[in-house]
């Protein structure tokens, strides 16, 4: 996984989706601002969306230097997480089916346990409606 921080949302996600030559899918699994992200995948994908990332930078720095485009240039921050697994990825989805394989067997609540692993291997996280949803139900503690 790596953190993604100082990047426009919009950016980001464009660089991810265009980009071409992967061998896996690489996704936003975490969004905990509109300039910061996490993504998901396997490390040789992410290095190279991590060099589409900074050459998507440079072109922008060269373009802020020859006058052609003006406010602040792009300047991301990319950060390899000492995670080896992709969470909040499609990629966890074999994942996802042994823990409910494993529910069963137990005589557990299926029910519960995929909700519960659903949350932490494949479904993407989106901070900030996850705050906005909370607050207007009321919420005034949110614990993390």
């Amino acid at each position: 996984m790596v953190s993604v921080r100082r990047l426009p949302e919009e950016v980001l996600r464009r660089v991810v989706e265009d980009h071409d030559g992967l061998a896996h899918p690489v996704s936003v699994g975490v969004r905990n601002d509109r300039r910061t992200h996490v993504l998901s995948g396997y490390p040789e994908d992410l290095a190279l969306v991590v060099e589409a990332i900074q050459a998507v930078a440079a072109a922008d720095l060269a373009d802020h230097q020859a006058h052609r485009k003006g406010g602040a240039p792009l300047s991301p921050i990319c950060e390899f997480l000492p995670v080896d697994t992709p969470f909040h990825s499609d990629l966890m989805r074999g994942a996802l089916d042994q823990v409910l394989t494993w529910a069963r067997a137990c005589a557990l609540d299926v029910a519960w346990a995929e909700e519960l692993a659903r949350a932490v291997l494949v479904d993407h996280v989106d901070w900030p409606t996850q705050v906005r949803d909370a607050l207007a139900h009321g919420a005034r503690w949110l614990l993390d």
